[in-house]
């Protein structure tokens, strides 16, 4: 059986002497590390999310002002 050698600095991280692949023994830390990474995905696709829909919203309302200009013009242009 292989002796693995703990990684510095990390208790739940070990180290294949032969192959020098890191390895996590521990799969509660592992799955806790998943579990952290799917929210952080997430949360930033959320956040690409909202700004798409704020810069919709900014182009509409851009939208709606020159329209709005363009009516005040045609109606100033009738008196």
């Amino acid at each position: 059986m292989t002796e693995y050698l703990k990684v510095t600095d990390h208790p739940t991280l070990f180290r294949d002497p032969k192959t020098k692949a890191i390895m996590v023994i521990d799969q509660n830390a592992r799955q806790n590390y998943i579990n952290q990474r799917t929210l952080a995905l997430n949360a930033v696709k959320g956040n690409e999310e909202l700004k798409q829909e704020v810069d919709n919203l900014k182009n509409e309302i851009s939208d709606i002002k020159s329209m709005l200009n363009q009516i005040l013009n045609k109606f100033e242009s009738y008196k």
